[in-house]
């Protein structure tokens, strides 16, 4: 993954939601995107992350809910999103899709 996403980044206001979601997800990355990642953001802007879970993750853990539950209270709005790293990893490949925007601009924030 470091090969596709070489650029990485600290962000202490998020420290508290990288906790959350290592202790939720286990997840094998953490990526930020949108308009943080790019360099766009307001004072207001949200924080676009994205959890690359592990292909044996459950799939509870993709239900949106849980990315909500996961961000409330962590002292930032952010949109936690979430993808197998197989799904993830197929998905770069297709021209125009979400993952594709996710990767030409995302910063890793977290991984194992």
């Amino acid at each position: 993954m470091e090969q596709l996403i070489p650029r990485k980044a600290a962000f202490p206001e998020l420290r508290t939601l990288l906790e959350r979601i290592e202790a939720v997800y286990k997840p094998e990355e953490v990526l930020l995107f949108g308009s943080r990642a790019k360099g766009t953001a307001r004072q207001d802007s949200d924080w676009d992350v994205l959890v690359v879970l592990p292909d044996d993750a459950e799939e509870a853990l993709l239900d949106p809910l849980v990315g909500f539950e996961t961000q409330q209270g962590s002292g930032v709005y952010a949109d936690v999103l979430c993808s197998i790293k197989r799904e993830f990893l197929q998905d770069i490949a297709v021209a125009n899709s979400r993952t594709r925007e996710i990767v030409d601009h995302a910063v890793r924030i977290g991984s194992r």
